[in-house]
């Protein structure tokens, strides 16, 4: 394998790596729980039925 080819690769393997970990702790960041009400507004708007998420 050609040394132009590992860069690329490793790029990519570090572009991939990046985008687990911001998955993985973007959780940990933003609380879903603030998009309840957009998310309930949303599935009545196009459905027309009401929508209760449990939970906090």
């Amino acid at each position: 394998m050609g040394k132009p080819v590992k860069i690329i690769l490793s790029i990519i393997a570090a572009i991939a790596f990046l985008i687990v970990i911001t998955i993985i702790t973007l959780p940990f960041f933003i609380d879903p729980n603030n998009f309840k009400p957009e998310i309930a507004a949303a599935v009545k708007n196009k459905t027309g039925r009401d929508l209760t998420l449990a939970g906090d």
